[in-house]
C-alpha cells in the first residue's frame, strides 16, 4: 500500500509538471487547428441537432489540476449544417479550469467562449462538403479540496467527470520508489496529457501530439529512478506495431545527476526494427537515462501507441522484476469529406440521352480506417440504378429490399493522403419532362431536369465554287463569266492577269428548301477562240479558250502549186504555167495512189534478185578454178 502511494505521488509530481507547459502551448495541427484565439460573435444558425457525436476520456475521473484529453467523434446531417452555423459544446466549470480545443480547418473555422463552461465551435466553409470527423479539448482539472462533479455534452452525447482532490504524500523524502519510468522526451510538438490508469497497476504518462504527418520522437527510460543498490540490470523496451526503431541514431545513455555519458564499456546493448533490449552486468547505484528515437508514420493521428518498457534486475541477492508504459496519443483532429457530382445537369427526350453518372469524392485529413465510411444514396423514385464502376476501397451494392438505396462502404483502409471516388450510372428513361431529379449525398445536392428534345433545325451550309481559265493560243485582256443557281446569275467576275485568270465565288447557299441548288457557269466568250466550260460546283469551274486555224484561199490546181516550209511554220504560195511541152514534173507521195509503188516496189525486187544470182554464179565460177 506504501508503495502505491508513493507512486501516486510520484505521478502529481510529474503532472504539476507538465500542466505549465500544456498552458504555455497550443495544441494546434499545422494548418488546420484553431485552439485559443476567439472569432468574435457569429450570425450563424444553431445546428446542434445535426451534429451526433460521441464523447469519450481516458479515465472519467481526474486528479486535481491534471490535464485530460476529451475527443469527440461525429456524424453531419449531409445538407443541414453551412459556413457560419454552430454547435455548442458544455463543459461545466465545476471540473474545468482551463479549456482548449483543437479543431480542423476543414470543417471549422474557430470557437467562441459563451461563459459558464459553454462554447461555441464554428462551422468554416468545407463543411458544406463533410461527412465526419473529430476534434479534441484539453480540460484541466478544477484544484480542489474536495470532489467535484460535472458533465461534457455535445448535443445528445453526454459524459460524467468526477474530480478527486489532491492527496497528502505519505512517506519517503527526495527518493523515488520506481526502478523504471519511461516517457517522451525533447519533442516540441508533444504535450503532456495526463495519465491513462485504465490499468490501475500499470497507469502510463501520456503525450499527444499532431501524428498526421508522422515524424520522429525522441523516448526516454530512467533506469534505477529509486537510487537503489542493484545489479545484473536488463532492460527490454518493445514498441508497438506501427512504429519503427531508429537504429542508425541508436542509443545515448547518460548520468541522471551529472548529465555526464555513461561509459560505454559498462554496458551493451541490442535494436531491431521494434525492440530495444540494454544490458548492465555490473552493479548501479546512480540513477541513468537511456534516450533513443523512433519514427511514427504518417497518418496516425487518430492512432493511439502504448509503448511498454521491462526491467529485470538483482537486488539484495533477488531478482525483481518491473514494467512501465507510455503513451503517445494523436490528437485525433480529423475530418472526412465527401462531394457528389453529375455528368448531366440536363437531358432530353433522346433515347440516347437517358444515362447518367453519379460521382463521390471522399477525402480526409487522417485518412479512413475499414468500414469507417457507411453511406447509403437514396436515388430519386424515377431512377433506376444500372451498375457501379469497379473500385479498389469500396463496395457499392443496390440494397436487395430497396432497389433505390446504393449502400456505400469503404472495405480497405484509405490513407490520408489518398481522394478517392465512387461512381456508378443511373437510367433517367421513366423522369418525365420538366422534371428535375435531386439527389443529396456527401453534404452536396445534385440536379439534373429532363427537357423536350427540339427537331433539328436545317443548316443554312455556306460553300465556295473555284472558277480558273485557260488560254491556248493566245489570250484576251479579260473574260467575263457568270455564275448561276438553278439558272439565276447570282454573281460575276472579269477573269484577267491581276487575278492570275482565277476566282472564288464564296458565301453561297448550298440548299435551298431542303434540296441543294446547281451552279452552273457561263462566259461570253473571247472572238477568234473556241470557248469550253468544265468542271461543276464540288470541282470548281474550268474555261479553256482556244484560238481557232486561219482558213487556206482556193486556188485552182493547174495555176497554182504550193510547197509547204515546216521549218518556218507558215504557207508559200507559187504560179507556174503548165503546158504540154514541158517535160513531166515527177509525181509527188500521195497516200491514196499505192499502185504505183507496188509496181516500184515489185521492180526494185527483181533487180535484186538478178543481182544475187549473178554474185552466186561468179563465186562458183571462182571456186571451180
Amino acid at each position: 500500500m506504501k508503495t502505491l502511494i508513493r507512486r501516486s505521488t510520484i505521478a502529481r509530481r510529474f503532472a504539476a509538471a507538465f500542466v505549465a507547459v500544456l498552458t504555455a502551448f497550443t495544441m494546434l495541427m499545422p494548418g488546420q487547428a484553431f485552439a485559443e484565439a476567439d472569432t468574435g460573435s457569429t450570425t450563424g444558425t444553431d445546428v446542434t441537432s445535426h451534429v451526433h457525436a460521441q464523447i469519450s476520456v481516458t479515465n472519467d475521473t481526474w486528479e486535481a489540476g491534471v490535464t485530460s484529453i476529451v475527443s469527440f467523434k461525429y456524424t453531419l446531417d449531409r445538407g443541414a449544417i453551412h459556413a457560419g452555423d454552430y454547435a455548442i459544446v458544455t463543459i461545466l466549470e465545476d471540473i474545468a479550469s482551463k479549456v482548449s480545443f483543437s479543431l480542423n480547418s476543414q470543417h471549422f473555422s474557430g470557437k467562441e467562449d459563451l461563459g459558464g463552461g459553454r462554447y461555441k465551435v464554428i462551422f468554416g466553409d468545407g463543411i458544406e462538403s463533410g461527412l465526419s470527423g473529430s476534434f479534441s479539448a484539453f480540460v484541466t482539472a478544477v484544484s480542489k479540496d474536495t470532489s467535484s462533479t460535472g458533465s461534457i455534452s455535445l448535443g445528445e452525447a453526454s459524459k460524467k467527470i468526477t474530480v478527486a482532490p489532491q492527496g497528502s504524500s505519505s512517506g519517503g523524502t527526495g527518493k523515488f520508489t520506481d526502478t523504471i519510468m519511461k516517457d517522451g522526451v525533447d519533442n516540441p510538438d508533444v504535450h503532456f496529457g495526463g495519465y491513462d490508469k485504465s490499468d490501475p497497476s500499470n497507469q502510463s504518462q501520456i503525450g499527444v501530439a499532431d501524428l498526421t504527418n508522422g515524424g520522429s520522437y525522441k523516448f526516454r527510460l530512467y533506469i534505477n529512478r529509486k537510487e537503489g543498490d542493484i545489479s545484473q540490470v536488463t532492460v527490454n523496451d518493445r514498441i508497438p506495431d506501427g512504429m519503427t526503431l531508429d537504429k542508425e541514431k541508436g542509443i545515448q545513455v547518460t548520468d541522471w545527476d551529472t548529465g555526464k555519458t555513461i561509459d560505454p564499456s559498462l554496458y551493451s546493448w541490442e535494436m531491431d526494427q521494434q525492440n530495444l533490449v540494454f544490458k548492465y552486468p555490473g552493479s548501479l547505484s546512480n540513477h541513468i537515462l537511456i534516450t533513443y528515437s523512433a519514427t511514427v508514420p504518417a497518418g496516425s493521428n487518430t492512432a493511439k501507441f502504448t509503448n511498454t518498457a521491462t526491467i529485470t534486475y538483482t537486488e539484495n541477492g533477488e531478482v525483481h522484476q518491473e514494467h512501465k508504459s507510455y503513451v503517445l496519443q494523436g490528437s485525433a483532429n480529423n475530418a472526412s469529406n465527401g462531394e457528389k457530382s453529375v455528368d448531366k445537369s440536363e437531358i432530353t427526350t433522346d433515347p440516347d440521352d437517358q444515362i447518367v453518372t453519379y460521382t463521390i469524392k471522399f477525402w480526409n485529413s487522417n485518412g479512413f480506417s475499414e468500414n469507417q465510411i457507411n453511406l447509403t444514396d437514396d436515388l430519386d423514385s424515377h431512377v433506376k440504378f444500372l451498375s457501379a464502376e469497379e473500385n479498389e476501397y469500396f463496395s457499392i451494392k443496390q440494397d436487395k429490399d430497396d432497389p433505390q438505396k446504393i449502400h456505400i462502404t469503404n472495405t480497405k483502409a484509405i490513407n490520408g493522403s489518398t481522394t478517392t471516388y465512387v461512381r456508378f450510372t443511373v437510367d433517367m428513361s421513366d423522369v418525365p419532362v420538366g422534371y428535375t431529379v435531386k439527389n443529396s449525398v456527401g453534404g452536396n445536392t445534385t440536379k439534373t431536369t429532363k427537357v423536350q428534345k427540339d427537331e433539328p433545325k436545317p443548316v443554312d451550309e455556306k460553300i465556295s465554287i473555284d472558277v480558273n481559265g485557260k488560254w491556248f493560243g493566245g489570250m484576251e485582256e479579260y473574260e467575263t463569266v457568270y455564275l448561276k443557281a438553278n439558272g439565276k446569275v447570282v454573281s460575276k467576275i472579269d477573269l484577267n492577269p491581276d487575278n492570275n485568270w482565277s476566282y472564288t465565288f464564296t458565301d453561297l447557299k448550298k440548299q435551298e428548301n431542303g434540296t441543294d441548288i446547281v451552279y452552273t457557269l457561263e462566259t461570253d466568250g473571247a472572238d477568234g477562240y473556241t470557248t469550253e466550260v468544265t468542271g461543276g460546283r464540288d470541282d470548281g469551274f474550268v474555261v479553256t479558250n482556244t484560238k481557232k486555224k486561219e482558213e487556206k484561199p482556193n486556188v485552182p490546181a493547174d495555176i497554182t502549186g504550193t510547197t509547204d516550209k515546216p521549218d518556218s511554220g507558215n504557207t508559200t504560195t507559187t504560179t507556174t504555167k503548165a503546158t504540154k511541152a514541158e517535160a513531166p514534173v515527177p509525181k509527188t507521195y500521195d497516200p491514196g495512189k499505192t499502185g504505183d509503188y507496188m509496181v516500184l516496189l515489185a521492180g526494185s525486187a527483181a533487180a535484186l534478185l538478178f543481182l544475187a544470182a549473178r554474185r552466186a554464179s561468179g563465186k562458183k565460177a571462182h571456186q571451180n578454178r
